[in-house]
């Protein structure tokens, strides 16, 4: 990925990605944190794609657990999982 400018994003960048490149690429990577307890959290990413009629997935987020694996999560979304472009 690389840094773009994007007048929505709140600090005016954001990071830009071409998924019809042959090899998956991450975007973020990390931070690796240790939670203070278990329980519920959220994570919010703010997506934009260029065309939402896409059937083929777009984003693929995983999110890991390094003690314990039954807490890992991933969640795939397609461009039609998004109600308008460049939003």
């Amino acid at each position: 990925g690389a840094e773009i400018d994007d007048i929505d994003a709140n600090n005016k960048k954001a990071w830009y990605c071409d998924n019809s490149l042959p090899c998956p690429i991450h975007i973020l990577y990390g931070p690796y944190k240790e939670l203070p307890s278990s329980g519920d959290y959220s994570v919010f990413y703010r997506i934009k794609i260029d065309k939402n009629t896409d059937f083929n997935e777009v984003v693929h987020i995983d999110v890991i657990s390094n003690s314990n694996s039954k807490l890992n999560s991933s969640k795939v979304l397609k461009g039609i999982h998004f109600k308008n472009s460049n939003e």
